[in-house]
């Protein structure tokens, strides 16, 4: 634990994180993610895997999602929203964070005036963005998409799908790097490291599968249900072919007359066969792969290593850290 001036400037972080780290990120992430969902919502028309007869739907659900994003109805909502929490927490934050650590009146006005509802109205708005992309995606869910179980994708061609999610990283970002910046003050007040690390990772890991992976799950109905398709219809036709071959290269009465097997195409067409069912067997019930959800789920407890960095400093390094962080 900390004491005196150590524990203060520990204290100042919380607001500072919040404000020059997560506020930025959340505010610039968004044109950056727009590009993303806008490419990933066409790929459904550039992959061919929405019908011809169901563009009309696909149309209508780009259509709605645009008008509810672009209405400032929600944004006025959310904004209101925002100063009637920051209102309801003055009194809460004035008694746990007390106000040594706060130079002047005029800062917890600005506090509680700007930043808070600013910082509550950015992550809100994001939460709103959200909603409409997972609508937008259960609307894809719904229709009789043309999927192929041989696809190399192993996601029968909707792998295109995940690239969606890394629009959204910065805001799970943000939100971990809030999350260990108050973890940081609960280090320097009462609580054990163990303690700070296993609370904060948890609600991160949780913060970051609804966020992240969870929507993936929309198709995961369609997919189970292209596998048992792919693996009945390619079991019919293997074995189709595998007793066809086996009458044309092992029965012996045919021996004489059989063909020279180097070169033969038969032999292609059988490993062919063995590779489209073993790519069918291997088909994930979600369009995203390990790799991916590693490095979404990475990329979103990143900020939570700071918390263990400082453990692991020296102290007269940590505090000399925490000293050129806040100028």
């Amino acid at each position: 634990m900390m004491q005196g001036k150590e524990q203060a400037l520990l204290l100042a972080i919380i607001p500072n994180i919040r404000f020059f780290v997560a506020a930025p990120l959340l505010i610039f992430s968004e044109g950056f993610a727009d590009r993303i969902l806008i490419n990933v919502a066409q790929e459904f028309l550039h992959t061919g895997v929405i019908r011809e007869e169901d563009h009309h739907k696909f149309e209508n659900a780009i259509k709605k999602n645009s008008l509810l994003h672009n209405s400032n109805l929600p944004e006025i909502f959310i904004l209101m929203v925002a100063y009637i929490v920051s209102f309801a927490s003055l009194k809460t934050y004035s008694l746990h964070l007390g106000s040594e650590w706060l130079p002047s009146q005029p800062i917890i006005i600005w506090y509680f005036m700007v930043s808070k509802p600013l910082f509550i109205f950015l992550t809100v708005r994001w939460m709103w963005i959200t909603v409409l992309w997972n609508k937008f995606l259960w609307h894809m869910s719904c229709l009789d998409l043309d999927l192929n179980p041989t696809h190399p994708d192993r996601a029968a061609g909707l792998r295109f799908v995940s690239n969606a999610q890394f629009a959204f990283v910065g805001v799970v970002f943000s939100f971990s790097a809030t999350v260990s910046a108050s973890e940081l003050k609960a280090l320097s007040i009462h609580k054990t490291f163990l303690e700070a690390i296993n609370n904060s990772i948890f609600v991160v890991l949780i913060i970051a599968f609804l966020w992240l992976i969870a929507p993936m799950f929309l198709f995961t109905r369609q997919l189970i249900s292209v596998q048992y398709r792919g693996q009945l219809e390619y079991g019919a036709l293997g074995q189709e072919y595998v007793v066809q071959f086996a009458k044309k290269w092992l029965d012996i009465k045919n021996s004489p007359e059989r063909e020279n097997l180097l070169g033969n195409p038969d032999i292609s067409v059988l490993a062919d066969i063995q590779s489209s069912f073993s790519i069918i067997d291997k088909m994930r019930i979600v369009p995203m792969d390990i790799r991916t959800m590693a490095i979404l789920i990475g990329l979103s407890i990143l900020p939570l290593a700071s918390v263990g960095l400082s453990k692991a400093l020296p102290k007269e390094l940590f505090k000399r850290t925490i000293e050129i962080l806040l100028g």
